[in-house]
């Protein structure tokens, strides 16, 4: 297996999240393993910019942006074939039906959760 610092090494990875110090700590992880990674991006038009035209290998959108949710941005990731994963805090009944079978992080979660759907994703 590889060295982790090296796991994520360029690959470009879009982190959607409202609660800026939750994405600063997603995104430094990342970081921190090799990835480059877009945001924290915390509302819903900016996560819809980068995600239409940012060269990205993956993204991991929180579900619910303040009054909004990142299926929008899901729709546009998958026509293009980018790889996600739906992270939430929120029970099964908040998903919407289009988003049932993405991939999921409950919040709150452990670092090498993160680390392992990333790498499962991703890689």
């Amino acid at each position: 297996m590889s060295s982790p610092a090296k796991w994520f090494r360029g690959r470009r990875i879009l982190v959607v999240e409202d609660e800026f110090l939750i994405g600063f700590a997603i995104a430094s992880t990342l970081s921190d393993h090799g990835a480059e990674t877009l945001g924290p991006i915390g509302t819903l038009s900016d996560a819809l910019a980068r995600g239409e035209r940012e060269g990205l290998q993956g993204a991991l959108l929180d579900l619910t942006l303040g009054h909004d949710t990142s299926t929008a941005v899901a729709r546009v990731l998958r026509r293009r074939n980018i790889p996600f994963i739906l992270m939430t805090g929120y029970g099964d009944e908040s998903i919407p039906a289009e988003l049932e079978a993405a991939p999921r992080l409950r919040k709150p979660f452990e670092q090498a959760a993160l680390l392992e759907a990333c790498r499962s994703l991703f890689m």
